[in-house]
């Protein structure tokens, strides 16, 4: 199922930045390309129902969580910034 996200998110980088100078449709675009095969109507999105029909919420509910939070400790590891510590 397609709802059209991205090309909605990609009429707001137009509207926003029309002349492109901030990068954020590179960044759009590069994020996509590990985004959307699998949670975006790829493998996930395929995989899901017959995952919780064969083993049920639970489980798959938990291997979410694991994605999950794998992806918050890559965040957290590459992308936090640091706050400054007040001297």
């Amino acid at each position: 199922m397609n709802s059209r996200v991205t090309a909605t998110g990609l009429l707001l980088l137009r509207t926003v930045a029309p002349d492109n100078k901030t990068g954020a449709a590179s960044a759009f675009g590069y994020k996509q390309l590990f985004h959307e095969p699998f949670m975006g109507g790829g493998i996930w999105t395929s995989l899901a129902v017959p995952l919780v029909i064969r083993m049920g919420g639970g489980p798959v509910f938990f291997i979410c969580l694991a994605f999950l939070v794998f992806w918050f400790a890559v965040w957290r590891i590459f992308f936090y910034i640091r706050p400054l510590a007040n001297e």
